[in-house]
């Protein structure tokens, strides 16, 4: 009896069989890197798209937000008055609490935040920063944000830079992981 060697190319089976898999991967294995491929791809659309992770770098949000908290932003979504708004001016990233909206009058004295010529409970509590007998006022542009620091003594916000544009604004804080000091 004589012995040939067959072709596998002729295999019918090998045919259906596509890609040839290297012998220490084998199909669980194939299988798990094709899930893990998906997993990773579907966390990085996540957090380019719909989340953003930041770390507050200053007490500009104090008490709010302090230097080392870990905040979790939601991208989708255009910030609402009162929320806590990450965005990027001169290439850094800044949290504020946004106060006035397109197209209306945000007025600063050293008793009150208004908007449109009414009081905004969450300034209640905070000092305003603006020194006695002068008054702040803007006109917040068509697609910008006015959004003040809770700690009014820090000036790094729309007081110094005008309002924000929303192309500037990652989104509003929807999680923060207080920073424990270890």
């Amino acid at each position: 009896m004589t012995e040939t060697t067959r072709n596998p190319a002729d295999n019918p089976e090998q045919k259906r069989q596509g890609i040839p898999l290297p012998a220490w991967l084998g199909r669980p294995g194939a299988v798990y890197l094709i899930r893990l491929a998906v997993t990773a791809l579907v966390v990085w659309i996540t957090l380019a798209f719909v989340i953003g992770v930041h770390l507050c770098h200053s007490q500009a949000g104090s008490p709010m937000i302090r230097d080392g908290d870990l905040c979790v932003t939601y991208r989708l979504s255009a910030p609402a008055r009162g929320d806590v708004a990450v965005y990027r001016h001169g290439g850094e990233v800044f949290f504020g609490r946004v106060f006035g909206l397109a197209n209306e009058k945000v007025t600063i004295t050293a008793a009150a935040v208004m908007v449109d010529g009414f009081g905004i409970p969450d300034s209640d509590g905070y000092q305003t920063g603006q020194p006695e007998g002068q008054a702040f006022v803007c006109t917040v542009p068509q697609d910008c944000v006015f959004v003040l620091n809770d700690c009014r003594t820090d000036l790094s916000d729309s007081r110094t830079w005008g309002a924000i544009p929303l192309k500037d604004c990652e989104g509003s804080v929807i999680f923060l992981m207080r920073h424990r000091g270890f």
